[in-house]
């Protein structure tokens, strides 16, 4: 019997080893890992930005790099934000002529706009590890934590393939709910 969940999405039980149950445990898992993570990169933010507030005002000092950190921590926040929006159909987009479009039209419509979206994403996704890479490759670390540059900045490949696959899933869905109804 079909469930909904905390955003208001409908789930389905499925029980065995089928690949179709270990796929959607594999998407219940990639919701729960978003939320965690994107509550982690947040309160990181908030937290470094409070210290570093308390230690120049009171201290006169700070933490080295710790400026950095949060801007790549706004980056972890963006991409793992627009994944949870994308899985929720809660992204950007223009819907003013589906509204009155009729049944079949409509359909081949969300379709063209979801195979441009995901080809348009990998691309990113494509150029966005070149740009990793690069980074990898150059061997920069982070002030703070003497951390890799490429760590911090590995959410962005991540991210765009995270959009993508959340847009075909929601297309499969979408063309699954349609013909069965």
């Amino acid at each position: 019997m079909p469930k909904h969940s905390d955003d208001g999405t409908q789930t389905t039980r499925l029980h065995g080893n089928s690949p179709r149950s270990m796929g959607f445990s594999l998407l219940v898992w990639m919701k729960k890992m978003d939320a965690v993570l994107a509550v982690g990169c947040l309160s990181a933010m908030i937290l470094i930005v409070l210290c570093q507030i308390v230690l120049r005002n009171m201290f006169n000092t700070g933490i080295e790099g710790a400026d950095f950190l949060v801007r790549h921590l706004v980056l972890w926040v963006v991409f793992l934000g627009a994944g949870i929006a994308t899985r929720q159909h809660m992204h950007i987009h223009i819907d003013l002529l589906p509204r009155w479009m009729p049944g079949k039209i409509k359909m081949v419509s969300e379709l063209l706009v979801t195979v441009f979206s995901v080809a348009v994403l990998v691309i990113l996704t494509y150029a966005s590890f070149t740009f990793v890479k690069m980074e990898f490759d150059s061997g920069i670390t982070l002030p703070l934590l003497e951390l890799p540059i490429w760590v911090v900045e590995i959410i962005i490949p991540v991210g765009y393939g995270v959009i993508a696959l959340h847009f075909i899933v929601n297309g499969f869905i979408r063309i699954y709910h349609k013909n069965k109804s």
